[in-house]
Parts: C-alpha cells; sequence; structure tokens
C-alpha cells in the first residue's frame, strides 16, 4: 500500500509538472502572436504604403522624394529581416541548437561599426561615445552572436533613453577575456520586473509606445552563456541602466 501511495503522489506531481510547462508554452504562444502580429504590422504597412504612393505618383515625383520613400522601404524590410532573425534564434536557443562559429574576429573594428550603426537611429539628444581599454589584438569568438550582442545592447540603449543622453559603449579588454558594458540615462528598468527580464517576449510596463518585441535579452543572455560568459546589470529607474557582458576569448595576432 505505501507503495502505490507514493507510485500515484510521484505520478500525480509529474502530471501537475507537465500542465504547468502546458500552461507555461501556451501563454509564450500567447505572447508571441499577440507581439509579433503587431511588430509585423507596422513595417508591412510602411512598406504598403510607399509602394501605393510610388506606384501612383512615382512618374510625378522629384527624385529625392522617390529616394525617401525607397529608403523607408529598405529600412523596414530590415526591420522585418531581424525580427525573424530573433525569433528563430531564440528557437534554436530554446532547442539547445544554437551553435556556435568560432573565428578570428577584429572586436574592436566591429565595436567601432556597430556605434556608427546606432547613431543612424540615434537623435541629437544622444550622445554616443566608445572608450577602448587594453590590447586591439584579434580574437576568437562567434562574430554572428557578437554582432547580434553588441548591436542589441547599443539600440536598447538608444531606444530606451527617448529623451536621449550618453550611451556609452567601453570595452576592456586583457588576456582571458573581455568585458562589454553599454551605459545609457534612459528609462530604466521597474525593481517588480527585474525577476523576468529574460523571458522571451516580456516587456516592461515603462517603455509605453517603443517598439519591441523583448526578445533582446532572453537572446543575450542565452548566447553569452552559450559562449561561457556571463551578463549582468545595474539599473535605477528612470535614471539609466548599465548592461555588462563578459565573455572569455582567445587572442590571436595573426588572421586565418
Amino acid at each position: 500500500m505505501g507503495f502505490d501511495v507514493s507510485d500515484r503522489k510521484r505520478t500525480r506531481i509529474e502530471l501537475e509538472e507537465a500542465l504547468k510547462k502546458e500552461r507555461e508554452l501556451g501563454e509564450l504562444k500567447s505572447r508571441f502572436v499577440a507581439m509579433a502580429s503587431h511588430e509585423f504590422r507596422t513595417p508591412l504597412t510602411t512598406i504598403r504604403a510607399s509602394v501605393d504612393l510610388l506606384e501612383h505618383y512615382g512618374d510625378s515625383m522629384p527624385e529625392e522624394k522617390k529616394n525617401t520613400y525607397l529608403q523607408e522601404i529598405a529600412r523596414e524590410v530590415t526591420n522585418i529581416t531581424e525580427l525573424l532573425d530573433d525569433i528563430l534564434t531564440i528557437g534554436r536557443a530554446e532547442a539547445g541548437r544554437l551553435e556556435l562559429k568560432p573565428a578570428v574576429l577584429d572586436f574592436h573594428r566591429l565595436c567601432t561599426e556597430m556605434i556608427e550603426m546606432a547613431k543612424l537611429d540615434a537623435t541629437l539628444q544622444h550622445q554616443l561615445k566608445f572608450d577602448w581599454t587594453g590590447t586591439v589584438d584579434n580574437v576568437v569568438l562567434d562574430e554572428q552572436l557578437v554582432r547580434h550582442m553588441v548591436s542589441n545592447m547599443l539600440s536598447n540603449a538608444v531606444k530606451y533613453s527617448p529623451n536621449g543622453g550618453l550611451v556609452l559603449l567601453a570595452v576592456v579588454r586583457d588576456k582571458q577575456k573581455i568585458s562589454i558594458a553599454v551605459t545609457d540615462e534612459g528609462i530604466g528598468i521597474p525593481e517588480s520586473e527585474r525577476e523576468s527580464i529574460y523571458e522571451a517576449f516580456h516587456r516592461f510596463p515603462n517603455v509605453g509606445a517603443i517598439s519591441g518585441i523583448g526578445l533582446g535579452l532572453a537572446i543575450r543572455k542565452r548566447a553569452v552563456e552559450r559562449d561561457g560568459g556571463q551578463v549582468s546589470f545595474e539599473s535605477v529607474e528612470g535614471k539609466g541602466t548599465k548592461w555588462l557582458v563578459v565573455l572569455p576569448v582567445a587572442g590571436t595576432s595573426e588572421a586565418e
């Protein structure tokens, strides 16, 4: 009898855990549908409107105006591509199939490029700075994941600083590791939301109308940990946030 009761109890616990996971998966799917439908609709609407204007008025439209609409189409296509990449990346991460492809990388050059790209989305009220400490030797890292991570850190810093302010990318390079810190003077992270900060499709209540799908932080944490690194943050709501990523690296002075 004792065995039967114990066995039934274990079965009930396993069933409850399975039901809990199913509910969590259902909630995750619901959040994904809500977020994705909104985030895809906005760029698609812009593309459709630009195409319609070019189709109906392109012949009489000044060349400069045409280029403006073409640039809008190109920018929104890039936004959609990045959203799809994020969704595919988090899918691979959740399935344990986030593969790393380490190769020789000029990380200083990559950071310089990322700063210049971030400036395209910044306003006149933003001040973007890049500070490097240590050697500038090439390192061995997965370029795609590192590029995605730094880009996300900088774009979030700009996006969630709607009133502008300083956005600082500070890198410290030594023989064993590379530390990447991005500091902003933006809206900060609410204290009550920090336990769920790395959940996929989770967004904070203080973001307002700022666009986003809630995948960047989830991808960042999984990618960093997959690479054997660590990610942390300090934040004061209404004053800003500092993100710190530390990655182990293999230095090399020769390109392959």
